[in-house]
């Protein structure tokens, strides 16, 4: 049998270049472009896990957790050999079988993160597509909120009241947080309203009890239109335009004649 023969079976070519190129591929890179397709706001729920990849091959390119490609390995292996109380083996590409599949493990706590990740993307752009008055942003603040968080929740606060949104600003507990001084969690709601003036104010009245939780009601400052933006269009006349096409003759007729004497000279 020759070797174009040999080659030519789809078998073997596809064992040539899985034995031949993968190993050359550097590791690092592959990882890197594997974890494009966990991007946020593309969801993994849907992608098969577990059993389920078994109906896709007997043998998968498998990813371990850290994110380094492990070559071709059976599937029945790797499901034997991963904790199942805390990962998952989620098939990356169900679209490429019967071919062999890319297979990556997850550990439950960053697919959970990630799942979130998705449905707040997919809302923000479901939102972003509504007028800014009518959408409302949430931000969490805790009573022991660090100085520099504390700084850029405000900031954040203000850049959605300067697109229009509503916020509700949700003071509370954190879980192992330290008991506050009543009056430092009653600077905390003034020092919110504070700066909430500088871009909206508050629509609704408060809600709460300081030092449980308590809620803030702010919304966008609509900005009022300029003398020049309300000043009515004045519309040009049928005889205003017709002077004006008579004006722009005359002005065609002497540049040509100019440009005829220009010539004779």
């Amino acid at each position: 049998m020759s070797l174009r023969h040999l080659f030519s079976r789809s078998s073997f070519r596809r064992q040539f270049t899985i034995s031949f190129i993968q190993p050359r591929l550097q590791p690092t890179f592959l990882a890197a472009s594997l974890l494009l397709s966990r991007s946020y706001g593309v969801s993994t729920r849907t992608l098969p896990r577990d059993e389920a990849i078994k109906p896709l091959g007997r043998e998968v390119e498998f990813i371990d957790a850290s994110g380094l490609f492990q070559g071709l390995k059976p599937l029945d292996y790797i499901l034997a050999n991963f904790d199942r109380e805390r990962y998952h083996l989620v098939c990356l590409n169900p679209h490429v079988a019967p071919e062999p599949v890319r297979c990556r493990l997850f550990s439950k706590e960053q697919l959970e993160e990630d799942e979130k990740a998705a449905y707040w993307a997919k809302k923000e752009k479901k939102q972003s597509n509504k007028d800014p008055t009518k959408v409302v942003k949430k931000v969490e603040i805790s009573w022991a909120t660090a100085p520099g968080d504390l700084e850029h929740k405000l900031k954040r606060i203000n850049e959605f009241l300067q697109r229009g949104n509503r916020v509700e600003v949700i003071l509370g507990v954190k879980k192992g947080m330290a008991k506050q001084p009543l009056g430092k969690m009653v600077d905390l709601v003034e020092q919110v309203r504070t700066e909430a003036e500088k871009s909206g104010k508050e629509w609704k009245v408060a809600e709460g009890v300081i030092g449980v939780q308590y809620l803030v009601y702010l919304e966008g400052k609509r900005l009022k239109k300029t003398a020049e933006e309300t000043k009515p269009i004045e519309r040009v006349t049928r005889e205003e335009r017709r002077a004006m096409k008579e004006l722009a003759a005359t002005i065609a007729i002497e540049e040509r004649e100019v440009t005829m004497e220009g010539r004779e000279m």
